[in-house]
């Protein structure tokens, strides 16, 4: 992770930051994987291996409203697809402030799909994806998020009710930006689509994503 802040009071040379995750994230529990301004830090005070890790500043005093640049090596993502922001504190500011989002996926394996009921040209049919999450890609029900891709030219639809994971329904759809999920609802039909989950799939497990009603793309004749 490249985190940048700036120390608004500045930081003292004993003064320490605190980085805070998502549940379910680990940061390094060895020193030497973190540095700032490009100086390695010595030692973690606290909470290595967990969400929430406190570092020594190593870099000296840093003065009142210098930018900082913490380089972290190493951390596990949180399971929690989607949007998702880190919280950043120092010694001197303790308040911490939000950086701006980021987004995390998970890899599948074993793919197969769409399976189109009709592979006419514009025809309307229905799609159905199989694929096995990977040894750390369990999805939280109501949060993570499942994107789909199709070709330029498919629609897939903008009701909700159309979709489902392992046969139940879901109840979110978001829009796609960059292959990644937004936080955008979904409302016009395009060719990618974020469905949130609404069932727990487990880490290395099979999912059945069946979506009714898309239309495939136009093959010029």
């Amino acid at each position: 992770y490249l985190v940048g802040f700036t120390a608004t009071n500045g930081i003292a040379s004993n003064g320490s930051i605190t980085l805070t995750g998502p549940s379910g994230t680990a940061f390094p529990t060895t020193a030497t994987d973190y540095t700032v301004d490009g100086t390695t830090v010595s030692s973690i005070v606290t909470g290595g291996g967990t969400d929430s890790v406190t570092i020594a500043n190593p870099s000296g005093a840093i003065s009142s409203s210098a930018t900082v640049t913490v380089n972290v090596i190493g951390v596990t993502n949180t399971k929690t697809t989607g949007s998702n922001v880190l919280y950043v504190s120092d010694s001197t500011d303790q308040a911490p402030v939000s950086t701006p989002s980021f987004t995390v996926a998970t890899e599948v394996t074993g793919l197969s799909g769409p399976n189109p009921t009709s592979l006419a040209s514009g025809a309307t049919a229905n799609y159905t994806y199989t694929f096995t999450t990977s040894s750390t890609g369990a999805l939280t029900a109501n949060t993570g998020g499942i994107v789909l891709s199709a070709p330029t030219g498919t629609a897939f639809p903008a009701s909700a009710t159309d979709y489902t994971v392992n046969n139940v329904a879901v109840a979110t759809l978001y829009t796609v930006s960059s292959g990644t999920c937004t936080a955008t609802t979904y409302s016009s039909p395009a060719a990618s689509v974020c469905i949130v989950t609404p069932v727990a799939v487990a880490d290395s497990s099979s999912v059945t994503v069946v979506v009714a009603g898309v239309t495939n793309p136009t093959v010029p004749s």
